[in-house]
């Protein structure tokens, strides 16, 4: 579908077309894009490359919109978010563990092996 033949859905793409002018049209179609995805979600590889660059490239636009046509889903984004972050967290707290560990083991071996620290 052509965004030309829809109207716009959310009052915050409608605000950013009242701050932009048309020189901005390419900004405003990805938004449009953005709209469309929210409300229904890619449905093969390519478009859901193409949804992940501009979720990248236009986060905070993306979050907005997000939250303006589906508020509930979007909660359950920033939580799921939220456990991702603690898990990312904890896998790094892990792998400084095992690193020194490592280290600590290859002094040890090292030094058994006649080297000198």
């Amino acid at each position: 579908m052509d965004i030309y033949d829809q109207d716009v859905k959310t009052s915050y793409v409608r605000n950013k077309i009242k701050e932009s002018t048309f020189n901005d049209l390419d900004y405003i179609k990805a938004l449009v894009k953005l709209e469309n995805f929210v409300e229904n979600p890619p449905s093969n590889f390519n478009s859901g490359m193409y949804f992940s660059m501009l979720k990248n490239k236009y986060n905070r636009d993306y979050l907005s919109i997000f939250k303006e046509l589906d508020p509930n889903g979007f909660e359950d984004y920033l939580r799921k978010e939220d456990e991702r972050k603690r898990e990312y967290e904890r896998w790094q707290k892990d792998l400084a563990k095992q690193k020194k560990e490592e280290y600590e083991k290859a002094k040890e071996w090292w030094v058994r092996n006649g080297g000198k620290l």
